[in-house]
């Protein structure tokens, strides 16, 4: 089972798509980021090259489409999702609202590894993710055969945002619409707004209005609340992931 791989066995079977997907032009170069990604040059270059585009008020999305993207959402598993999906499992509470749900969507899910170990850990429910197609992360969910969606007007039980809403310059508009059209029971979240990152924003808009990342937390927090869904006490250390409920839909 993914969940009970270690670190480094994890980064050993990576290591063997990255030889199979790259020449060795570009193979050794991403062995060298996968080993030591937050202190590589390349790194702090698409952090710049990020950070800059945003000066100029164009976000350089193309930055999702790279082969260095797939090497950071490998990263972010190891280092976060990985424990998230961990303490879903062994919790109680979490452990059982996910369990009674018909289906849940891993939302920008990276690699796929978090929707691979999540359709492990819940058998009996439809797990399903999302990601940019054509992408180097969507081949990779393919590689992992992982069920993939493209969302249209489905009723959803639980959407999962693993590191995702701080790459949504509309987060709050995001969240909203995916309520009214998906209607699902259940939201989970592990929500970094205030960190710095690749696709992450200083700013963020709220129907129309500018706020500071600093404050944007908050207000998405009040909106869920506003939408009839209320936080989960689980127990769970600082609440990363949030569980949030609404049992009136």
């Amino acid at each position: 089972m993914l969940i009970d791989c270690n670190k480094k066995q994890l980064i050993e079977g990576f290591e063997l798509y990255i030889m199979d997907m790259f020449d060795s032009k570009w193979r050794m170069e991403h062995m060298e980021l996968l080993n030591n990604f937050e202190e590589h040059e390349w790194n702090k270059e698409m952090i710049n090259k990020w950070y800059k585009s945003l000066e100029g008020k164009e976000p350089d999305y193309a930055v999702y489409k790279s082969s260095f993207f797939l090497i950071a959402g490998f990263y972010c598993y190891i280092k976060y999702t990985r424990k998230y999906i961990k303490q879903l499992y062994k919790n109680e509470i979490s452990n059982t609202i996910l369990s009674l749900c018909t289906n849940i969507v891993d939302v920008g899910n990276g690699t796929g590894h978090s929707t691979k170990a999540m359709a492990e850990l819940f058998p009996d429910v439809e797990v399903y993710g999302t990601n940019i197609n054509p992408s180097y992360q969507y081949q990779h969910n393919q590689y992992l055969q992982n069920k993939m969606i493209e969302l249209s007007n489905q009723q959803i039980d639980c959407f999962i945002f693993f590191e995702f809403m701080e790459h949504v310059f509309n987060p709050i508009e995001y969240i909203n619409n995916i309520i009214k059209v998906h209607k699902p029971r259940v939201l989970i979240f592990a929500n970094s707004f205030n960190t710095r990152c690749i696709g992450h924003f200083i700013e963020y808009d709220c129907y129309g209005t500018i706020i500071p990342q600093k404050n944007i937390s908050r207000k998405f927090n009040n909106k869920l609340k506003q939408l009839g869904y209320n936080q989960v006490k689980a127990g769970i250390w600082n609440n990363r992931p949030s569980i949030w409920i609404n049992f009136e839909l």
